[in-house]
């Protein structure tokens, strides 16, 4: 991997070879790059620190979260299985979403670890959880929750569906999945319609992933990204790292310090995605309830 220029004038991108590389190229980070960027860093600092045998397992327990208001008990669990380990994980966000999902939506806590497991031994050993929203389906297929697929995709020449990572994901997910001409206010609908009881996956384009929810009384987001954890990054870069999330993305940074948002909080976060984010590909993944 090349040496990282502390300037910030380099993004990492894929080349295909016999194995996958990493190439740097200049560029001058906007806010919808953040997310690659950051993850990029944390894998280039975060140490290999345990091996798998230092997992505990995490006892378990069935329920459904959304039923009535999202208890305390529920949020310590969330918090000690997957978001306090993902402070430490590489590119943890679709894996966590996935298991959010899962859980929030009555698949059950053994079920939920399936997803939170992978982040917690990665994030242990300094190993990379980052994968294409693709790549998780089978596992959310497995869960028996039934699923549907919103993919909202702007394209402006047919060579752009082999060029964008959800240009064909319609097509790869067959019946589950339907597309939509890419419009935010479509988008804001879906989100804002969400029924109480029910968790969804948001992707932030293909940048980053999320999980939002809405218990009896409140709207909640779930985000890897909110308040970055400075231990994610060599002492000396840590200062200026986190000066520049806050100029880039001051949203991400809330008075609880958590992993999660409640309400008007949770709304503002959302908003800022929808509105300075998301711009060509966001997929929505849902509970079909029909």
């Amino acid at each position: 991997m090349p040496l990282l220029d502390t300037g910030y004038n380099f993004k990492y991108c894929r080349i295909s070879a016999d194995k996958s590389a990493e190439i740097a190229q200049p560029f001058f980070i906007r806010p919808g790059q953040i997310f690659i960027f950051l993850e990029k860093l944390r894998g280039f600092m975060l140490p290999v620190s345990a091996s798998q045998s230092a997992i505990a397992p995490i006892s378990m327990s069935e329920g459904r979260p959304l039923s009535d208001r999202l208890s305390i008990e529920n949020l310590q669990w969330l918090k000690g299985a997957v978001l306090k380990p993902a402070e430490m994980a590489m590119g943890p966000c679709v894996l966590t979403s996935a298991g959010i999902f899962t859980y929030l939506n009555g698949g059950g806590k053994k079920k939920a670890d399936v997803f939170f497991e992978q982040v917690r031994y990665n994030g242990m050993t300094g190993k990379d959880c980052s994968m294409e929203i693709i790549d998780i389906f089978s596992s959310l297929i497995d869960t028996g929750i039934p699923l549907k697929v919103d993919i909202y995709f702007s394209n402006t020449h047919i060579r752009d569906r082999e060029g964008c990572t959800h240009g064909r994901l319609a097509e790869k997910l067959g019946h589950i999945a339907q597309e939509h001409p890419f419009d935010i206010d479509l988008v804001r609908y879906k989100l804002n319609s969400l029924s109480a009881g029910q968790c969804l996956i948001l992707t932030i384009d293909n940048a980053h992933v999320i999980s939002v929810a809405r218990d009896a009384e409140n709207l909640w987001l779930f985000d890897t990204n909110l308040n970055p954890h400075k231990n994610c990054y060599e002492q000396k870069y840590r200062e200026i790292i986190i000066e520049t999330q806050r100029e880039i993305a001051p949203y991400l940074f809330t008075p609880s310090g958590e992993k999660y948002a409640c309400n008007e909080e949770a709304q503002c976060i959302l908003d800022n995605y929808l509105s300075r984010v998301i711009k060509r590909q966001p997929v929505i993944i849902s509970v079909d309830s029909q």
